[in-house]
C-alpha cells in the first residue's frame, strides 16, 4: 500500500474497483474540522491529521478529497 507521508493508506475510490461507494467525512464545530468523540461534544478537539496542518474545512476537505481519490464528502456539523 501507499502511504502519506509514511502515516497511512492512500484508497482508491471503491468505484475503480467495482466495490461499494466510500464517502469520506469531516466532522465540523465552531467552523473547524475536529475530532468527534462519539457524540460527547465537550471532548471534540481541533483535529491532528498528517494530511495537513489545517483545522479550516475547506483545507481538509480538499486534501482529502485529493488523496482519497473521492468525488465527494460528507460534512458533519
Amino acid at each position: 500500500r501507499q502511504t502519506v507521508s509514511g502515516r497511512g493508506p492512500i484508497f482508491v475510490p471503491a468505484e475503480a474497483e467495482g466495490g461499494v461507494r466510500i464517502i469520506p467525512v469531516i466532522d465540523v464545530t465552531g467552523g473547524r474540522v475536529v475530532h468527534a468523540v462519539g457524540g460527547q461534544r465537550h471532548l471534540y478537539q481541533p483535529v491532528r491529521s498528517g494530511l495537513t496542518d489545517s483545522d479550516d474545512p475547506v483545507a481538509v476537505a480538499a486534501k482529502l478529497l485529493e488523496v482519497t481519490g473521492a468525488t465527494e464528502l460528507y460534512a458533519a456539523d
